[in-house]
């Protein structure tokens, strides 16, 4: 859930992201993120992280708006495995990259 009313699901099949209004069971909206990775949710369930190719893109769960993306270090050819996770007050995120040749933590000021 985002807030008491909506409830953020995410279908690992297809990459498609849902908000659903509650107890309505109503879309409010679908967006294909074409990724089959969990989304990470910041800590005032505003914004979600998901991570198609080569990129964090952030999304107003409220809305289904792109806020921003960020370039991930590495090469989009490999297969790879990418977990995000926000600080308590949303200024930074970090995030995991993993391939079969290793693993990268980055991270990034939400400031700038």
């Amino acid at each position: 859930f985002i807030d008491e009313d909506h409830l953020l699901t995410m279908n690992c099949f297809d990459g498609q992201l849902v908000l659903w209004k509650v107890p309505e069971l109503q879309a409010v909206y679908r967006l294909r993120t074409g990724t089959d990775a969990q989304p990470s949710r910041s800590h005032s369930r505003k914004y979600v992280f998901v991570q198609p190719q080569d990129r964090l893109t952030i999304i107003e769960a409220k809305t289904g708006q792109i806020a921003g993306s960020l370039q991930l270090p590495y090469d989009p050819d490999r297969s790879i495995e990418t977990n995000a996770a926000f600080n308590a007050d949303g200024t930074r995120v970090a995030a995991t990259i993993s391939d079969l040749t290793g693993a990268l933590l980055v991270a990034y000021d939400m400031k700038t």
